[in-house]
């Protein structure tokens, strides 16, 4: 799933295992000033389950908290 539809998920913020794994490496590779200030507490939202949930590769892990982090910080 690329950045740009999951800004724009219409579908209820159903995603596939697939579409997450996808989301999850896009995510990994942006800067929070990457993500338009009105989708970070979507972002945010959605990294906190998936980080919670345990369901990102460890490869990636940290670089998702970092960014969850910061976007918790401009809060």
């Amino acid at each position: 799933m690329k950045l740009d539809e999951f800004y724009s998920n219409k579908k209820d913020g159903e995603i596939s295992a697939t579409e997450a794994q996808s989301l999850n490496e896009e995510l990994a590779k942006i800067s929070l000033n990457d993500i338009p200030l009105d989708c970070r507490a979507l972002v945010a939202d959605y990294l906190t389950l998936a980080l919670n949930m345990q369901s990102v590769r460890k490869e990636i892990s940290p670089a998702l908290d970092s960014l969850l982090s910061e976007i918790q910080a401009q809060g």
